[in-house]
């Protein structure tokens, strides 16, 4: 207990003068004033020698009692009972309410900047060859025009006996080499001999001939060409 007021004072001392005579000699004898504030505390009264009776209504505040100093045992019966239990029940949480319908969608926002260009990554692993496709069906043949392939003779050339020679037949201009041979003009067939005879470009065909060393005769004979026109 903290400050005491002048009514409990009043009280406590009539109390005190009461156990050594009758409340009569307490009052003559000791007031409220022959008190000095402080001079008594809580040790100088006996347990329970003060009741509600011996203080005035309304002489108490909440600055003459110490915080805690007053529990639920020091309250009467009936505050209590007034007050309820004697500890508070907390309550259960109530259940989640429904959830709520989805707001409409708001306005679309403008298209932001467009950001730098970011630096190019390394090249991937090369994929795996895929299969290869069916073969496509073949064409019509084409048609043979005679007229399109051409027969040209190169000029003619000379191989004495024991010596060789070569002659050259050449496509006309637009048209390209397509096969030739080669056309004796006058030899021993005892003696002359065809070395090679293929083309020498896309528009030449080109024959390589021997005359031996013991022919009767000089070797002539010409190269041919098969031409065909673009």
């Amino acid at each position: 207990m903290g400050r005491v007021n002048s009514g409990l004072v009043l009280g406590a001392a009539a109390l005190l003068v009461s156990l050594g005579g009758t409340a009569t000699a307490a009052k003559t004898l000791m007031t409220g004033a022959d008190i000095k504030n402080g001079s008594l505390t809580g040790k100088d009264l006996r347990n329970g020698s003060v009741t509600s009776a011996d203080v005035r209504n309304g002489s108490l505040t909440g600055r003459d009692l110490r915080n805690g100093s007053i529990g639920r045992a020091d309250l009467s019966p009936a505050l209590r009972r007034e007050l309820g239990g004697s500890t508070a029940t907390v309550g259960t949480s109530g259940r989640d309410g429904a959830t709520g319908a989805t707001g409409a969608s708001g306005p679309r926002g403008a298209t932001g900047a467009t950001g730098a260009r970011g630096t190019q990554g390394p090249q991937g692993v090369q994929g795996v060859q895929g299969a290869r496709g069916p073969v496509g069906i073949q064409g019509p043949p084409g048609a043979f025009d005679p007229s399109q392939v051409l027969r040209v003779q190169g000029p003619i050339v000379s191989a004495p006996a024991g010596s060789e020679a070569v002659g050259t037949a050449s496509c006309p201009a637009a048209s390209v080499v397509l096969s030739g041979g080669v056309t004796a003009v006058d030899v021993d067939p005892e003696a002359f001999r065809v070395l090679t005879t293929n083309p020498v470009s896309t528009d030449s065909w080109v024959v390589r001939a021997h005359n031996a060393a013991g022919a009767a005769k000089t070797a002539t004979f010409r190269s041919v060409a098969l031409c065909a026109v673009r």
